[in-house]
């Protein structure tokens, strides 16, 4: 029984130990929670935020733009023929083939001619009888001239031989003349070159019935080539015909004198043409594209400037930020502009900007009007 009323007495004390121990406690963090804001108010305050660095460009006027036009056209010959015989008849040879480059007057074509040989032939033989009795009429005239001398004929027989001998001259010169035309006609059955070329089609083979309206084979003349070109009215007054101009292909760049221009705007695409002279026309070919830049001058003050430096608003309009100093600082100051003529990555603006301002080149996104920036680097004038 003593045990037990020993051990009731005891709980009371172990209670009140605790209780002291969390006093304890709960004071001593009070003086460490003290102590660390004591410690934290005597430190420096942290330095501020750095100023934005920006790339900056220093830009110069221009009294003047000079905008490049470009205008293209197509390489062709200076002569292009369909080649046709002029008489009905069947093809007996073709000499070329496409691709082939010829001569002038040489034969690319030749039809049956048979019927018109015999007819020749035949001719040809009854003028050598003709001439046969031409000779004999002279020979027959000069014996009675001179019999007529010795009083042994009347002179009315030797006007009759006389008149035989201009027969007979009639007559071998109709022969010779009827001869000539078949020759003629022979020839219209061989077909030549008119010009130096090459040939770039065939129509026909060997035993076709050939008309004269049915073209055989075509013929370009590669040796002069020409570039036709439209060009816009303005453009077109800066041409100076005999001027020589440098032309762009695939190929390379071609030198071109300026042959002819039209003074007459076409309807359907509204350009004037311009014809211009290859030089080198082996260097090129037929069919190629070509284009030809001219540059126009337009007297407008402005800057170029980067197209990174270009900001537009809500309404639409632009506008460069340009950096002014104040207080020893650059603050970023919207300046609007109006875009002129923009080329590759520079556009040529006017506005209310001083020569040699400084504006950001890039990067507008980061910055605001208004703000304090600081040149990170300056470029040269754009």
């Amino acid at each position: 029984m003593k045990r037990c009323k020993a051990t009731i007495i005891e709980k009371p004390k172990l209670k009140s130990l605790l209780f002291v121990l969390v006093i304890a406690g709960f004071v001593s963090a009070l003086a460490v929670g003290a102590t660390l804001l004591r410690v934290t108010n005597d430190e420096p305050q942290s330095a501020p935020l750095a100023v934005t660095p920006v790339e900056t460009a220093l830009i110069r006027q221009a009294k003047h733009l000079t905008v490049p036009q470009y205008y293209s056209g197509l390489i062709s010959a200076s002569r292009s023929s369909k080649l046709g015989f002029s008489s009905l008849g069947t093809v007996e040879q073709i000499y070329v083939d496409v691709g082939d480059v010829v001569q002038v007057g040489d034969t690319l074509a030749r039809l049956d001619a048979r019927t018109l040989n015999y007819e020749l032939e035949t001719k040809t033989a009854r003028i050598r009888k003709l001439e046969a009795d031409l000779e004999l009429a002279k020979t027959t005239l000069e014996r009675h001239r001179r019999l007529y001398q010795l009083g042994h004929v009347s002179q009315q027989l030797v006007e009759e031989h006389e008149s035989r001998v201009t027969v007979a001259k009639a007559e071998v010169s109709a022969g010779v003349a009827e001869a000539n035309t078949i020759k003629s006609r022979i020839k219209l059955f061989d077909l030549n070159a008119p010009f130096s070329g090459t040939i770039s089609a065939r129509y026909l083979d060997e035993g076709a019935i050939a008309s004269p309206s049915e073209p055989i084979l075509e013929l370009v003349e590669t040796n002069y080539l020409e570039a036709q070109i439209g060009f816009s009215e303005l453009a077109a007054k800066e041409l100076s015909v005999g001027t020589k101009y440098e032309l762009v292909s695939n190929s390379g760049t071609h030198i071109a004198v300026l042959k002819s221009t039209t003074a007459i705007i076409d309807a359907q695409n509204r350009t004037i043409r311009a014809v211009f002279d290859i030089q080198e026309p082996s260097l090129i070919t037929v069919g190629a594209i070509v284009r030809i830049r001219i540059d126009r001058e337009i007297e407008e003050s402005g800057f170029w400037v980067p197209v990174g430096a270009m900001t537009s608003d809500a309404r639409g309009l632009w506008s460069v930020y340009e950096l002014v100093h104040v207080d020893d600082k650059w603050i970023v100051e919207a300046s609007p502009v109006e875009i002129v003529h923009s080329e590759g990555s520079s556009v040529y603006v006017r506005g209310a900007i001083e020569d040699g301002a400084t504006i950001i080149a890039s990067g507008l996104h980061r910055v605001v009007p208004g703000q304090s920036v600081v040149p990170r680097r300056l470029k040269g004038p754009e």
